[in-house]
């Protein structure tokens, strides 16, 4: 009975057919990504072990001499065919299942607007923020024993491992983790309200990155990148911000193999001085134009905000998934 209804008598939003239905429909959804982060997390331990020994067999067979320079290459390819596969595949079936149109799941659209270069600014500006709230938090955990590891890139002198490389650690995640997680993973949670569609891909983005250190920066960029996706109406505005973030720090490392850690250190803090500076110049600029700029709109939903949470992280799957990547994310403390 619901005192506050004008027919006392009535039935709670959530256990009418609509709001039972709601449920279902999110339910399935986390469902149908626990399957899919759990099939990325075999694939990618699997995959590239399965291709080297293919190509071990078939270089055997041709009777390919290796180099130190052919082996990076070969190592390089085999990286990037395999983050490919192992994420790409598990989506694309992820998103056959929920049965969302691929034009809808993945909208390769014109930017209309909503997206300009202060939309750059503003996420990189974030982003920094949250680089030094990852750093405050892995000196948390070190002053109590723990050590999480910080990506290290090594970048390669020969030219055309070199290419590979940028193609591997800024061009493949700007394209494919767009079109998963601000794709696949987010546009079909959209029907729920696009905060919530946000917010959701965010944390599942975050903890993908199995790394402590990178979770608040990963769930900010995942926020930023989750707005102007739906503000712009297309994944070109995830892929540009993603891609100029990755772009900026293999430019750094490139540079850092020429010059002193003095000189590196110098130049990594003016360049997040000057993320900041711009990111607030922009927000300020850009907020005094667009009045309504980080306005979304809201859900046609029968379940509240707060069902929605609910019904999403009660869910047996997300459960378990929270509990894998939170193991997983720990064991490369250790």
């Amino acid at each position: 009975m619901n005192p506050n209804s004008p027919n006392p008598y009535a039935f709670p939003a959530k256990y009418t057919p609509e709001g039972i239905k709601e449920k279902r429909m999110i339910t399935q959804n986390a469902t149908c990504i626990f399957a899919g982060i759990l099939t990325w997390l075999l694939l990618r331990s699997l995959l590239p072990n399965i291709m080297y020994s293919g190509l071990g067999i078939f270089f055997t067979l041709i009777k390919f001499a290796p180099t130190p320079e052919r082996t990076a290459i070969v190592r390089s390819v085999v990286d990037i065919i395999g983050t490919v596969l192992s994420l790409g595949v598990p989506f694309l079936v992820v998103m056959r299942i929920i049965d969302i149109p691929a034009k809808i799941a993945l909208p390769f659209r014109k930017i209309r607007s909503g997206f300009n270069i202060g939309s750059l600014f503003i996420a990189l500006g974030a982003s920094t923020v949250a680089v030094y709230i990852g750093s405050f938090l892995a000196s948390a955990f070190q002053s109590v024993g723990f050590s999480p590891s910080v990506p290290e890139f090594n970048m390669p002198t020969d030219v055309t491992t070199a290419i590979l490389y940028f193609v591997s650690i800024v061009l493949v995640p700007a394209f494919l983790e767009e079109m998963v997680f601000r794709g696949i993973v987010l546009q079909p949670l959209r029907r729920f309200g696009d905060s919530f569609a946000i917010v959701i891909s965010a944390i599942i983005f975050s903890l993908a990155h199995l790394n402590i250190y990178q979770i608040p920066n990963a769930f900010v960029m995942g926020l930023i990148l989750g707005y102007f996706v739906v503000r712009s109406g297309s994944l070109w505005a995830g892929i540009i911000i993603h891609f100029a973030n990755n772009f900026f720090v293999a430019l750094l490392e490139y540079i850092g193999t020429f010059v002193t850690n003095d000189a590196m250190y110098i130049m990594t803090v003016s360049l997040y001085v000057f993320y900041l500076a711009a990111g607030l110049i922009s927000l300020i600029i850009t907020s005094r134009k667009q009045k309504k700029l980080f306005m979304l709109y809201p859900a046609e939903c029968v379940l509240t905000s707060k069902e929605r949470y609910q019904c999403y992280f009660k869910c047996f799957s997300t459960i378990v998934l929270l509990i894998v990547l939170a193991i997983l994310s720990l064991y490369h403390m250790l």
